[in-house]
């Protein structure tokens, strides 16, 4: 942008010239004047021109430093647990629980594997395609004396369950669901894991 500046103003400094020399002799004096300022712009040109390099180097590109590794994240981890805690791989009791609880339990799971902790959404996906029961129930509480309340829990396949918490004959199904969430609550309690209801 420099050089055509400066080339754009020799020029017009050439064509006044001009003008002044076919306008006569009376006008040699501003032409001369002209030619002065003509030269003096050349010359300024082609001493800036020399001191840059033809073919300037580009310039260096920083190097980046070693980026550290991504986070280690287990393809489909959500499954994995699931299908540890149900073949009794992990410290959780296999019982029907509440889902943010087993959610709170696979979170500790992640911490302790390093691995990553998907959000909430991504494990309830896993519950369902892996055809697990995942459903909202009433509890009862009467043991704390407290009102009956909502909770969805997860109730996993009979086969998997534990023993002590397999429903038992003539059992009402909500004491049944409830003994388990009250169970798998309790452990997490004694494990130091916040609780959070579902």
């Amino acid at each position: 942008m420099y050089a055509e500046n400066k080339m754009s103003q020799v020029i017009e400094s050439i064509h006044s010239l001009r003008m002044d020399l076919l306008g006569g002799s009376y006008k040699l004096e501003r032409a001369a004047s002209h030619l002065d300022s003509a030269a003096s712009e050349i010359c300024s040109f082609l001493h800036k021109t020399e001191k840059q390099p033809a073919d300037p180097m580009p310039p260096k590109i920083a190097v980046e430093e070693e980026l550290p590794a991504p986070e280690f994240r287990t393809p489909n981890n959500c499954e994995k647990f699931i299908n540890q805690w149900l073949e009794g791989k992990t410290v959780y009791p296999v019982c029907v629980c509440s889902g943010m609880h087993l959610y709170t339990a696979y979170g500790a799971w992640c911490k302790n594997n390093g691995d990553y902790k998907r959000p909430l959404s991504h494990f309830c996906g896993f519950l369902h395609r892996m055809n697990i029961e995942y459903k909202k129930v009433k509890l009862s509480l009467l043991a704390q004396k407290t009102e009956p309340i909502s909770a969805r829990v997860v109730i996993p396949p009979d086969s998997f369950i534990e023993e002590q918490f397999k429903k038992r004959p003539y059992q009402v199904a909500t004491h049944w669901i409830t003994e388990g969430y009250l169970a798998f609550a309790a452990y997490l309690k004694g494990a130091g894991l916040v609780q959070e209801e579902g």
